[in-house]
């Protein structure tokens, strides 16, 4: 799969192993998501405290795969 990351505050797209998803999870297979002002917020690093690496863009609509 495909996720924004950011890495220790530089933004990437990366391929990154389809999670199995455990007990009351599903797995979502994402058709859109956006990136929030927050989101944005992180990436230009104008929140001390947060981490600088992670995935990016939390507000997403897909079909359940699993």
């Amino acid at each position: 799969m495909k996720a924004a990351r950011l890495e220790d505050g530089t933004l990437e797209i990366q391929d990154l192993p389809t999670p199995k998803p455990g007990h009351e999870e599903a797995l979502i297979r994402i058709r859109s998501a956006g990136v929030c002002h927050s989101d944005l917020r992180i990436v230009r690093g104008d929140w001390q405290g947060v981490p600088r690496s992670g995935v990016i863009g939390h507000e997403a609509i897909g079909v359940v795969e699993a």
